[in-house]
């Protein structure tokens, strides 16, 4: 008699934690593709085993170079949101649509996915507040960076209750679209006033020093 499985066996986790710390990138290829195979072959948690293979080509190391990895990512993370009746499944699916979307540059997919999801059914503070990090930027390169002032100061006020001390916080990708924009858009030195002020209470909030107040200060 078959064991029927209610959830990703725990040895098959745990191997994708490994994967993402191995530093050799040949070594990690092989455990992606092998962690894959895995997971192609569970047969009773078909969605959250679509959702993770989507995940791990997603992370692909080989993903940048190979076209069909890329199509992969997308089969896997729909097909997942098609099939599943769990909540945490389908908006983790969502959420890594809108990365390869953004990653894409296509940010209207990318806002369209990030605006879908829930992000209280990430079940995870970090990936809560990283959806709305992905919203902001997602604003920020459509309708510019003065129409979304007030976006960013509601972001610094969520970033004030999130517990810096449980997860690292390092709004990435927060920084590079202020690096990109800024060397470009003109604002008004109002703006500039306000942006200053909100990149200050950001860096207060997440205990990141200087970095957001310097990159608004070296935006010429």
């Amino acid at each position: 008699m078959t064991d029927q499985l209610e959830f990703v066996p725990e040895d098959i986790l745990c191997g994708i934690d490994d994967a993402l710390d191995v530093d050799d990138q040949v070594q990690q290829i092989m455990m992606f593709d092998e962690l894959i195979e895995k997971l192609k072959n569970l047969k009773n948690v078909k969605d959250e085993a679509a959702y993770l293979i989507g995940y791990l080509y997603y992370l692909h190391p080989k993903k940048k170079k190979f076209a069909n990895i890329r199509k992969e990512v997308l089969h896997y993370l729909m097909y997942a949101i098609e099939i599943t009746k769990n909540s945490s499944v389908k908006a983790k699916a969502m959420l890594y649509l809108g990365h390869q979307a953004f990653d894409e540059r296509d940010y209207t997919s990318a806002s369209k996915w990030f605006n879908s999801l829930n992000p209280e059914d990430l079940l995870s503070d970090y990936l809560y507040l990283k959806t709305f990090e992905m919203r902001l930027c997602c604003s920020i390169f459509l309708v510019g960076l003065s129409e979304s002032l007030n976006e960013f100061d509601e972001f610094v006020n969520r970033v004030k209750s999130f517990s810096v001390a449980d997860e690292d916080l390092w709004p990435q990708t927060l920084d590079y679209t202020l690096r990109t924009i800024c060397k470009s858009n003109n604002l008004s030195s109002v703006e500039i006033f306000h942006l200053k002020k909100i990149a200050k209470k950001l860096d207060d909030y997440g205990n990141l020093g200087h970095c957001f107040v310097e990159i608004v200060e070296e935006r010429n």
